[in-house]
């Protein structure tokens, strides 16, 4: 007969004191196998306005897992759909391990309300309950819940002796990194989820003018555009263009600091730096400051010049920083034409006229200019254009 218990939750994201309750588990209850579920649809409460889709959070559950010796994950509530009724879940296991021992691990936020929970005496004839407290100064209270259950329930109850981490999911979703493996950190980077979109706009509103943050705005507004149009990820653009000129209005010595700061290398000179610079800044703060992942950073550095290989979303960016509607320059609305036809034009339009411009100045234009033109040119080529 196999010991095993069913660890169920949002995981929204999974961090650190799951991790740490689930390996306890493991340890005093002796398990053969532990399995995590994430649910469908939480029947207790809503999921927040900041959420990861069901699959984000199974394979940050699937990650998270790793750390705990002898776990698996399980898509079965995922799979199911609707509200998640552990009931339900415990009763599907049960059928399949019919003579193995069933534990079902429950926190003290969620002892505190087991009363309630959809079924609650059938859940304690088919399982154990594991009772983990989630802070230090919770083990009386979950012992007292402990007693209060047994007496309604008849409920067979292990509470488990841990060392509780005062961590919480809506805590991580909120930055505090530090609460989650490294792993999940990685993918809630690289997914960039977890994202207030309205709070970013409120950090331009405060570094920026007024003047800087109406362009900003503007350049989200036309990237989600062009994102709908051309089936870009708007989310990496919305992020991408809120923050693409998060340090423009800084002096050269203050982005030259930021570069110090974070180890930037460059090679503009003295004809290109002071208009191109705040990319490779803004960039660095999108990382650092933000924690934002490789493909946003992307979009904001080849905002200003372009590159020789740029993703759809770095074109849809760099594009909307130049023909956003509070744009008036001259050829303005003829790159807003372009935008909406053929992106790839509309860069070679836009960068063929920028270094022009700078020319005509009696400036040098960044020898990056010359080989986007190039580059797009042999794409065009290529593709018999």
């Amino acid at each position: 007969m196999s010991r095993i218990a069913m660890f169920g939750g949002t995981f929204n994201p999974p961090h650190n004191g799951h991790i740490a309750a689930a390996n306890a588990c493991v340890k005093q209850l002796m398990l053969d196998k532990l399995i995590f579920i994430p649910t469908a649809i939480p029947p207790h409460k809503a999921l927040p306005a900041l959420t990861a889709t069901a699959e984000e959070r199974l394979e940050m559950t699937r990650l998270a897992s790793q750390l705990v010796p002898k776990s698996v994950v399980s898509d079965m509530e995922l799979a199911r759909g609707g509200a998640s009724f552990t009931s339900d879940t415990l009763q599907s296991l049960r059928e399949a391990y019919p003579d193995d021992e069933l534990w079902i691990i429950i926190g003290t936020d969620m002892a505190e309300t087991f009363e309630r929970w959809h079924q609650p005496q059938r859940i304690c004839d088919i399982a154990r309950l594991a009772l983990v407290a989630r802070g230090e100064g919770e083990k009386e209270r979950i012992k007292a819940y402990a007693q209060s259950i047994r007496q309604k329930f008849n409920a067979r109850i292990d509470i488990i002796d841990n060392t509780p981490l005062e961590m919480s999911s809506t805590e991580a979703r909120g930055g505090r990194n530090e609460q989650l493996p490294e792993s999940v950190r990685g993918y809630i980077s690289e997914k960039n989820l977890y994202v207030d979109v309205d709070a970013l706009r409120d950090v331009a509103k405060e570094r920026l003018s007024e003047k800087r943050y109406l362009h900003t705005v503007g350049c989200e507004q036309m990237a989600v555009k062009l994102a709908e149009q051309y089936g870009g990820d708007v989310k990496i653009v919305r992020i991408a263009a809120l923050l693409h000129d998060i340090t423009k209005e800084l002096s050269l010595q203050q982005q030259l600091n930021l570069c110090e700061k974070w180890s930037i290398i460059h090679d503009y000179d003295s004809d290109n730096i002071d208009a191109v610079i705040h990319a490779d800044t803004a960039a660095a703060v999108a990382e650092y400051e933000f924690g934002f992942g490789a493909r946003v950073c992307s979009a904001i550095k080849k905002h200003t010049v372009g590159a020789e290989i740029m993703s759809l979303e770095d074109k849809i960016v760099f594009v909307a920083d130049a023909c956003e509607e509070n744009r008036t320059y001259p050829e303005a609305e003829k790159v807003r034409q372009l935008a909406f036809s053929d992106l790839d034009e509309a860069i070679t339009y836009i960068v063929r006229r920028t270094a022009e411009r700078v020319a005509q100045k009696g400036k040098k234009p960044y020898y990056m200019s010359e080989k986007v033109l190039k580059a797009f040119s042999k794409d065009r080529e290529r593709n018999g254009e």
